[in-house]
């Protein structure tokens, strides 16, 4: 069920996004905060259920390992390399702690306020010119 259903639906938009060329770290992120905001809100019981099921099933654990790495891991530190390239993200960063630590701010909070229902007293789209000015800093060259 995860690699045939809910796999394609959590990473087809993400494909797009990651293929795409920016102009800014910014832009991107913007792009994939945007992106990410719309499945949770299109597909709530997604996030629900990598969360609640993944934490009593190491099974699922496994194969969101795998779809995430043959999927999402590639493409997405790709286009760091990219941006590392055009001047908008330090050089001298990993790519893939790059990846990580976007993802896991953004899908933190993502988490904490849709799945876990707490108000942090902003709405997402307050929240999006603050996370990216926060990754933008932390990433500059």
């Amino acid at each position: 069920l995860v690699t045939t259903f809910f796999a394609p639906i959590a990473t087809r938009s993400l494909k797009v996004v990651l293929a795409r060329r920016y102009d800014s770290l910014a832009e991107f992120l913007g792009a994939l905060w945007e992106d990410r905001v719309e499945l949770v809100s299109d597909h709530p019981q997604i996030a629900r259920i990598f969360v609640q099921e993944a934490s009593l099933h190491p099974e699922i654990v496994e194969v969101m390992r795998v779809v995430f790495t043959e999927r999402v891991v590639e493409p997405f530190t790709a286009q760091v390399r990219q941006l590392q390239e055009d001047g908008h993200i330090a050089s001298d960063l990993d790519p893939g702690v790059v990846m990580h630590h976007i993802i896991t701010t953004f899908a933190g909070t993502l988490a904490i306020t849709r799945v876990f229902d707490v108000d942090i007293g902003r709405s997402l789209d307050e929240l999006r010119p603050q996370l990216i000015r926060l990754l933008c800093g932390a990433l500059a060259p």
